[in-house]
């Protein structure tokens, strides 16, 4: 099937958590420091979904979720950065762009 960037549902933010953290973990792990990201409960993906539905998305294939991307910006915050974590293909490991 062919990949669709869609808007992200509240029941897919802690899948989309696991592929930013592995995602950060392999660059880490190329550049030899290590392990640095630990998954954590969506709770500010949560938030931001809540406050601006347009600003999250995931990658689809079919229902499998291969990346997200996540922007946006709010009073205090300034601008974020728009960024994505995909994988390359259904064997190769997460990549990150920023």
């Amino acid at each position: 099937m062919a990949i669709v960037d869609r808007p992200s549902r509240e029941d897919e933010l802690a899948r989309a958590e696991e592929l930013v953290t592995a995602s950060i973990n392999d660059l880490t792990l190329r550049h030899g420091f290590g392990r640095m990201a630990t998954v954590r409960p969506p709770h500010f993906q949560s938030f931001s979904l809540k406050d601006d539905p347009d600003g999250l998305w995931v990658a689809d294939d079919g229902g499998e979720i291969l990346g997200f991307a996540f922007s946006g910006s709010a009073a205090g915050f300034g601008s974020w950065r728009n960024c994505s974590w995909r994988r390359a293909s259904k064997a190769a490991v997460w990549a990150m762009h920023c």
